[in-house]
């Protein structure tokens, strides 16, 4: 239906709109592993507390992490489905709106265990390699390889936050050796993965 369709491309830009805050996204990525307070979160952050509340109060509407009172504290869990359904449509970038573009991400989400160049992409959706590479930049302000390894992280740490090890999510998402994937995670993440695995604070 085209009523169910414009409803879902509004709920994928307003995912995509509380995900493109930097605060935000760590708020989901500190709280995935373990409840954390809101006090405790506003510690980590050069904002004030009000504005760390704010951010949480956006996240709790658009369903990415839930929060509950424990006696004088209010605590805040990231929910890990939510997370991996907004993975799967993905919402960590904005929604295609060229055709080509849209089916180059994705055959590239599907496949983050093996390398997938930009030339592989334009092959098999029929488009020029300067043509899908001037679409990467003019929808996603980015290049095919910066927009590959965030979906790539993003992926990474779902598996993380369902238990499986760093070594296999290297593996899984495509990294050549393990040594690498640290390096990329914690560049992105201002962690590494086995700390944020562990649910141990950066």
């Amino acid at each position: 239906m085209v009523v169910e369709t414009f409803e879902h491309e509004k709920q994928t830009d307003r995912l995509f709109f509380v995900l493109s805050d930097a605060t935000r996204r760590d708020i989901v990525t500190q709280t995935l592993d373990r409840e954390r307070s809101v006090s405790e979160l506003g510690r980590l952050y050069p904002i004030s507390l009000t504005a760390v509340q704010k951010h949480v109060e956006v996240l709790v509407g658009a369903g990415l992490v839930s929060k509950h009172r424990s006696g004088r504290e209010q605590l805040v869990r990231g929910e890990v489905d939510q997370l991996r359904r907004a993975h799967e449509e993905p919402i960590m970038l904005p929604t295609p709106r060229d055709d080509r573009l849209a089916a180059a991400c994705s055959l590239a989400s599907e496949a983050l265990g093996r390398p997938v160049s930009l030339a592989d992409l334009a092959r098999a959706v029929n488009v020029g390699e300067r043509t899908l590479s001037r679409l990467f930049r003019r929808e996603f302000g980015m290049t095919y390889p910066q927009w590959r390894t965030r979906v790539r992280v993003f992926e990474a740490m779902i598996l993380l936050a369902g238990g499986a090890s760093v070594t296999e999510t290297a593996s899984r998402c495509g990294w050549a050796t393990t040594s690498s994937f640290v390096d990329t995670f914690h560049r992105m993440m201002g962690r590494t993965p086995g700390s944020y695995r562990g649910g141990r604070r950066p």
